[in-house]
């Protein structure tokens, strides 16, 4: 229900004051500047507070017909002010709530409140000073008493605040990191109860075998032999048993929970399709863990007894984007609730931290942002939760924290670690686990007559994660940090692309550059081979561009099931649908053929045990039924699909061992051959010229260590 404002009215929302008739804003009584229309922005917001206030309502108000402006720079740019001045996030709202392709809601509680606004200037009265030689007199004396004392009360109070109500902050000048493995394969770690024990698994993200190392002597002995992949480790509360998340031998997908006698035993399966590390009640007796529903598009809250009896659905999460792999949930020390990150896919992948009640399943949202979390742990006492989250501008894992029962996020860490999204404590919150990760990459070159004739572009250390080449034949490339550059073919006069970021997923197409751009909502952003004129082609879950044969019109996929395929006009206008793919998840990369006839896309299905794995299908260019389906080896992974430079074969990268190589699966049918023979470092992305003559890759290796994190204590 809207506010109905009068020249008198104010309005209080946080520690913030806002006087309608004069247009002010007060922080704690202090004068705001903030300029007209950032204002009136946001009495649009205070008008109607919780409903959705659009993009055109704001062009109306704002610019009436006949105005002749950049209606969304200037939206964009009145709404950065706003936010400037209330000290608000785009990606973490406590006011103002980007409605992602709708438009804008005010989230914070709005009341009447003329009382903390400072009276006018014509009603300040300034008394005349008195003479300087008179005397004080014996009531200003008292009147000064009253004031010393309540002064002497207010400091006492703060103090008591400060040590006892407060919300505590973490003390990061006596932190202690200790590289517990040098392998650089750990994938997966978990840490005992009483700090003893180190679980990781290690390997390359398809096939791992399973350790346990005495923290203390520095010892590792391998509790599982090399197979399927781990995806979530815990111990039980009494240390004597591991909780074991493991990939179907044919789908690293889909998983089942083990459990493991951590002094020696047969190993068990406890539950099938298990989809997030499980985390106990505080008594041990129960464990709560993920169940993704990709075709309902909702995830199940599930709880079980510890022997994995009694599995029932505590509650279901909507909207719960069921195309990922979960952090994991954290039950908290007192048994109230249950912390759960989860991706949220409504018109846009939103990461969020929801809490669970563990008495009836009703769910609080209390942190909300476009970018990767990690697995939460509950601090002692459970007045704080710890939790990974990837930084904006490096890309990397750093730790933040959420305070109870203010609800206050805030970064906890700004270094240059990346502190992995798999995050586990002890049992008195004095040491915590996890997996440091650097990556070390660099761009290759290979002629398409003889791939294993592959050589690296330049000889510095320049991490990459994707690479393509652009229209006047340079390189454009993305770097560890998922921004855009474009450099010679020798690596020379590189030149940053700052218009963008982060940018994924490059591609040449005609005369311009792709790339999905993942910030506030995921686009498909074109610019001219420069990089200069960034122009967006379509919003919402959008993933893996792929320009036509004829570089009319750009190829992608949606993430919102049940996932479609679709094609937009390379010059902008209306995308549309070409195909729904078929599975459950459509994943990784999509691809036009040479020719300009055919695509082609990996899917898998969940549900059926034991899984079928990955599959290509090959579909014509305008949809419909699927021509060719092609089996793809465990190995291959999530499947990064390209046809041949002839089209005649369609191409993938196998991994095994930890070393990744090229293998093609021809188009005729018969059994697919490897094309590279390395024998070290990954394949991390790869793609073709534009005129198919080289083959462009992102070679090297993803270092992953466990350490160890000592004295982060309260303050």
């Amino acid at each position: 229900m809207g506010t109905s404002f009068t020249r008198e009215t104010s309005l209080r929302f946080g520690v913030f004051s806002v006087d309608v008739g004069r247009h002010l804003l007060y922080r704690n009584g202090r004068r705001v500047p903030l300029q007209e229309k950032p204002f009136r922005i946001l009495m649009m917001l205070l008008e109607r507070p919780g409903d959705l206030l659009t993009r055109d309502d704001i062009r109306k108000q704002l610019w009436p017909d006949g105005t002749f402006v950049d209606f969304n720079e200037g939206i964009d740019t009145a709404l950065k002010k706003l936010r400037l001045a209330l000290g608000d996030s785009a990606q973490n709202p406590i006011f103002v709530e980007t409605i992602p392709r709708r438009g804008y809601r005010f989230i914070a509680p709005v009341t009447p409140g003329a009382s903390d606004l400072p009276r006018t200037p014509e009603l300040d009265v300034v008394p005349r000073p008195r003479d300087t030689t008179a005397s004080v007199s014996r009531s200003s004396r008292k009147y000064l008493l009253v004031v010393l004392a309540a002064v002497v009360v207010m400091v006492g109070a703060y103090g008591f605040y400060r040590r006892t109500l407060r919300p505590h902050d973490l003390d990061l000048r006596r932190v202690q990191m200790t590289r517990l493995t040098d392998n650089g394969q750990v994938q997966v770690v978990a840490i005992s109860p009483d700090g003893r024990y180190l679980a990781y698994a290690r390997g390359d993200e398809i096939r791992q075998s399973l350790w346990l190392q005495d923290i203390a002597a520095r010892t590792d002995r391998q509790v599982l032999s090399e197979g399927p992949g781990f995806h979530g480790l815990t111990f039980s509360p009494d240390g004597d048993s591991l909780y074991v998340l493991r990939s179907d031998t044919k789908d690293p997908a889909f998983k089942y929970l083990y459990l493991l006698p951590t002094r020696g035993g047969d190993i068990r399966k406890l539950i099938t399709d298990v989809d997030s590390p499980v985390s106990f009640s505080p008594d041990g007796k129960q464990f709560v863990y993920e169940r993704c529903v990709p075709p309902r598009k909702y995830i199940e809250v599930k709880v079980a007894n510890a022997d994995g009896t009694n599995d029932h659905v505590l509650t279901l999460i909507q909207d719960g984007s069921a195309m990922l792999y979960q952090p994991g949930p954290n039950w908290s020390p007192d048994g109230q609730n249950i912390a759960i990150p989860v991706v949220l896919a409504n018109h846009q992948l939103r990461w969020v931290i929801d809490l669970v009640s563990a008495k009836d399943g009703t769910i609080r949202e209390i942190f909300s942002t476009p970018r990767f979390l990690g697995r939460p742990v509950w601090l002692a006492g459970g007045k704080t939760l710890l939790f990974p989250h990837v930084d904006n501008a490096a890309q990397r894992y750093q730790l933040w924290t959420i305070s109870f029962p203010e609800g206050r996020a805030q970064p906890l860490t700004h270094d240059l670690a990346d502190y992995g999204s798999d995050l586990d404590m002890t049992r008195d919150g004095h040491s915590f686990a996890t997996a440091n990760v650097s990556l070390l990459t660099q761009p290759w070159i290979a002629p398409a007559s003889d791939l294993s004739q592959a050589h690296p572009v330049t000889s510095d250390a320049f991490p990459i994660r994707t690479i393509a080449e652009a229209p006047d034949g340079k390189l454009v490339i993305t770097n560890a940090e998922n921004v855009g550059w474009l450099m010679y073919t020798d690596g020379s006069q590189r030149t940053r692309l700052a218009e963008i970021q982060p940018a994924y997923e490059p591609a040449g197409c005609g005369r311009f550059l792709l790339f999905r751009v993942d910030n506030e909502d995921a686009r498909l952003v074109r610019l001219d081979q420069d990089g200069s004129d960034p122009t967006v082609l379509a919003h919402g879950e959008i993933d893996s561009p792929a320009c036509s044969a004829d570089h009319k019109s750009v190829f992608y996929y949606t993430w919102d099931p049940p996932q479609k395929i679709w094609r937009v006009p390379l010059e902008g206008g209306t995308p549309q649908k070409v195909a729904e793919g078929l599975g459950d998840l459509l994943a990784q990369t999509i691809d036009a053929s040479p020719d300009g006839q055919y695509l082609v896309y990996p899917y898998t299905q969940f549900g059926r045990v034991p899984s079928e794995g990955w599959k290509l299908a090959v579909i014509p260019v305008n949809g419909g039924p699927p021509l060719k389906q092609f089996p793809v080896p465990s190995e291959a992974g999530g499947v990064k699909v390209r046809w041949s430079s002839t089209g005649k074969g369609l191409q993938y990268v196998v991994t095994e061992n930890g070393v990744s190589n090229i293998w093609e699966q021809p188009l005729s049918g018969g059994r697919p051959k490897a094309l590279t023979r390395f024998t070290s470092g990954q394949i991390f992305y790869f793609t073709w010229t534009l005129d198919r003559t080289r083959m462009l890759m992102a070679r090297g290796s993803e270092n992953r260590d466990a350490v160890l994190l000592r004295d982060l204590q309260l303050r």
